[in-house]
């Protein structure tokens, strides 16, 4: 059974609090409190575990512990370096690595059916990329300045794309959210790289490209003519010249 977060599971958590007589939460506990009440893990619903799990927390004035409490999301590697380069089976050599400590929240991404997907923990929406040739197509490349006046501006321009005018490009940290470090090549979830086939539409696959990156709106503080991007093969971080170089766009809208 869940409930859906927009239900606001705070009354119910309020009359489980009267009945078995919940003591106040420490200031250690309340800082901790999600902005879904319950939804422990960022997924837009209360499952009964979760209240369970908040209910207890309050009885030993403790808050819940674990990866769902972090802000960031998994890297997605589940292996390890054993010791000499090669990886395997965790926890491996040294201990404590990426992949055995899994720290942060598991992606949760949703086709929406409308050329977009939904990452359900971060509250972005991203714009799939087709192999039609069109606006959204996976081959189409920008210099920076050309990604907002050009991409952006037409998915912006009524009646905009998905019934939505407030596309725009991210930024440095919302790209790099797509990484998957336990995938390569692409380093990216599978709901970004589907059935890309010749001709298909956002609404039919969803493309994502291994040659060369994608741009953020985050400028190279060092220097202002470059800008930052994230490449789709293994998800490398580099800054490039912005009126110079071109590169590939998915838009973003939305957020935490």
């Amino acid at each position: 059974m869940t409930i859906p977060c927009f239900l606001r599971p705070v009354p119910l958590l309020g009359l489980l609090s009267a009945l078995v007589l919940i003591p106040a939460r420490s200031a250690h506990a309340a800082s901790a409190c999600s902005a879904c009440p319950g939804d422990l893990n960022n997924n837009d619903q209360v499952t009964i575990d979760e209240i369970l799990t908040v209910v207890n927390a309050a009885l030993t004035g403790c808050p819940p512990a674990g990866p769902s409490l972090s802000s960031l999301l998994q890297t997605g590697q589940t292996a390890c370096d054993q010791g000499d380069g090669t990886l395997g089976a965790c926890p491996g050599s040294p201990p404590d690595q990426d992949g055995a400590v899994g720290a942060g929240i598991p992606p949760n991404y949703t086709d929406n059916g409308d050329g977009t997907i939904a990452d359900k923990v971060t509250g972005l929406i991203w714009e799939k990329l087709s192999n039609d040739g069109m606006i959204h197509d996976w081959t189409n490349t920008y210099t920076w300045y050309d990604a907002f006046n050009v991409k952006i501006a037409a998915l912006n321009t009524p009646p905009c794309f998905a019934d939505h005018c407030d596309w725009r490009l991210p930024n440095r940290r919302e790209l790099d959210s797509l990484v998957d470090t336990g995938r390569a090549p692409p380093a990216i979830d599978p709901v970004f790289n589907a059935g890309c086939t010749p001709g298909c539409t956002v609404t039919t696959c969803s493309c994502t490209q291994l040659m060369r990156s994608y741009w953020s709106s985050t400028t190279y503080q060092d220097r202002p003519t470059f800008a930052w991007s994230v490449d789709g093969n293994v998800g490398i971080v580099n800054a490039f010249e912005k009126s110079v170089v071109t590169q590939y766009v998915r838009a973003v809208r939305g957020g935490l």
